[in-house]
């Protein structure tokens, strides 16, 4: 069974960004059409969004190493590289930097327009 099949993307901050779930090649993915709602007064793909994507998919990819237990975010890092414009679609992809039994850790990176580098973040989640 799909253990992100119980992740509701339909409320929340989820939907009101438009955060979308994808599994393509074997791997978990949160993908972004950038709109006007995502920019800043420069015309460019906020950081926060930027970090709220990076934090919500490492959640997911927690959720999927985990039976049943909960991740709750504690700590997020990041560096944002290059912006992305309105029209962009972004990715946010990871990998597993430490999965013990008490904090994951993973490293996101969110890649825009020719698989472009835009932000690289690490988020460590509490695991309960």
């Amino acid at each position: 069974m799909d253990k992100t099949a119980s992740i509701d993307l339909t409320g929340g901050l989820h939907r009101h960004l438009g955060m979308e779930l994808s599994h393509e090649g074997g791997s978990t993915s949160l993908c972004l059409t950038v709109g006007p709602q995502h920019l800043t007064p420069f015309g460019t793909l906020s950081g926060g969004v930027m970090l709220a994507l990076e934090e919500t998919l490492a959640g997911i990819l927690s959720v999927e190493a985990l039976d049943g237990r909960c991740p709750m975010g504690i700590s997020v890092s990041a560096n944002h590289l290059a912006a992305a414009r309105e029209g962009d679609r972004v990715r946010a992809c990871g990998r597993a930097l430490h999965l013990g039994a008490t904090t994951h850790v993973w490293q996101i990176e969110l890649r825009g327009k020719d698989d472009r580098l835009l932000s690289v973040a690490t988020v460590t989640n509490l695991i309960r």
